[in-house]
Parts: structure tokens; sequence; C-alpha cells
């Protein structure tokens, strides 16, 4: 589809709309922020993240979701969360389906304190991983984009400077 511009000179619509989406996402990866409780570790009094199901209180529960593995599954607007409790703790995945980023968040069983962080957009490993002991340090640390040869926010500037002057004058033909 095309689309005239002030200067009566066409843009490719089609090339916009991969532009906004990628700023979109953008946006939500820049403006997600963790809703999980954080509280001091009882010995080190140095702050952690814990599980909470009264986080989701206000989620609407979804009945037929089609798995044997998965506890409880839940949305509110383009969120759905996957909670899944096991022998060796509770596994918690936050997804968006307005960004496709998927926020995976394991909790010990017993104390309910975080013990790692995973981030998926669609199915790839991307962010930083990162994994902790019982008292909340962190153990590992895995940039999982220094696996990539671009970045994203190298991927959008690309972008910008690619299509930034992307016209195609078709009153010469």
């Amino acid at each position: 589809m095309i689309f005239m511009n002030m200067r009566n000179k066409y843009i490719d619509l089609s090339r916009i709309m991969k532009l906004i989406c990628i700023v979109f996402l953008l946006l939500g990866v820049i403006s997600y922020a963790q809703t999980k409780i954080i509280a001091p570790h009882p010995e080190t009094g140095r702050e952690m993240f814990y599980f909470s199901e009264g986080l989701y209180k206000d989620y609407e529960i979804i009945g037929n979701y089609g798995s044997n593995r998965i506890d409880k599954k839940l949305k509110k607007g383009d969120k759905t969360v996957e909670i899944l409790e096991d022998i060796d703790g509770i596994q918690v995945s936050e997804y968006d389906s307005h960004t496709h980023i998927k926020y995976v968040f394991a909790y010990n069983k017993e104390t309910k304190s975080l013990m790692a962080q995973r981030i998926f957009f669609y199915a790839i490993d991307t962010g930083v991983w990162k994994e902790y002991d019982t008292n909340g340090n962190i153990i590992k640390e895995e940039d999982m984009d220094a696996y990539y040869k671009i970045t994203i926010n190298d991927f959008v500037n690309l972008m910008k400077e690619q299509y930034k002057g992307y016209y195609v004058d078709y009153t010469k033909e």
C-alpha cells in the first residue's frame, strides 16, 4: 500500500508499519516494570524478590487452557500469567501479547525467594539472565544479547537510518 506525504512523494506504508511495530516493541521492553514483592532478606537485610499470588488477584482465571503442567493460568488485558508449582519450586511466566516478550521467574518453593529470571522475545533468548542464591546474591549473570551480531537498539537505529528518506516519487514516471 502506498501513502502520499506532504511533498507529493509516496511512502511504502508496510515499511512504516514495520518501523512503528519495532518502536512499540522497544517501548514495551523499556517501560516494563517488575511488579514483584521486594522485601528485606531475614538474615542479610538485603532487598530480595519474593513470590506472591496476591499480585495477580485482579487477573481473570482462565479455565480450559489445555495443559496438565500449568497449575494456574491468569489473564488481564494483553498480559497472561502461567503459574507452575512442582517439587523443586514455583515457575511464573508472564507473557505480554502486545510486545511478545515473556518473562520467566523461578522461585524457591519453601522460601518463595527468586532463584532465576529469564527473558524471551517470541522464543528467542534475550536480555540478561540471572540466577540467585538463597540469600538473594547473584551467582550467575549471562547477557544473552552478547551472542547476537547486532543489538535491538542497533537494529532500531539501522532501521531509522535506512527508512528515514525512503520515498518513491511516481510523478516522474
